[in-house]
């Protein structure tokens, strides 16, 4: 009984752990590489254009249309990426909504009108248009997901020791 006690820690430690965390770093390795295919660049906004330089600098998620579950979109883009971190700007053609910077409808208008489908558009910090969305609500949850992902990080600060002297 004693001598089984460390084979089984030794077992364990030797191929259930390794064979957990490889299963682990697989699942969000293919999360990654899903929402890289998701997220590839679509189209672009030609910095000539771009006169206001409203896509520079931020994640932007620009409002094209009204749609059925708007205040509440709002609400939740607010509350993920606005309120605290203010690192992704909301935009609306025209005034959609009070809570979203308005842009005219004939700015960027060429651009817009390739989406013409679409409520939505997910434009990167680049002015790179990575993606475009229906204002149904799978579409609208992947897209603050896909809006958490291309969103950096916060910059932690570096880990220093107390001096105890």
């Amino acid at each position: 009984m004693k001598k089984s006690i460390p084979v089984v820690i030794f077992v364990v430690f030797l191929v259930i752990v390794p064979l957990l965390t490889w299963f682990n770093l697989n699942k969000g390795l293919d999360y990654r590489l899903q929402n890289r295919l998701e997220l590839e660049i679509k189209d672009s906004i030609d910095w000539n254009m771009d006169t206001l330089h409203l896509f520079t600098g931020k994640t932007s998620i620009l409002v094209t249309k009204p749609f059925d579950r708007l205040n509440d979109f709002v609400d939740a883009a607010h509350e993920m990426f606005v309120k605290d971190d203010n690192q992704v700007h909301l935009y609306s053609i025209d005034k959609l909504h009070p809570s979203l910077d308005p842009i005219p409808e004939t700015y960027l208008k060429d651009v817009w009108a390739r989406y013409a489908d679409k409520s939505i558009i997910l434009i990167d910090t680049s002015g790179f248009i990575r993606n475009a969305y229906q204002g149904i609500d799978a579409e609208i949850a992947k897209l603050l997901e896909h809006t958490s992902v291309l969103v950096p990080e916060k910059k932690r600060g570096s880990i220093e020791f107390k001096n105890r002297n």
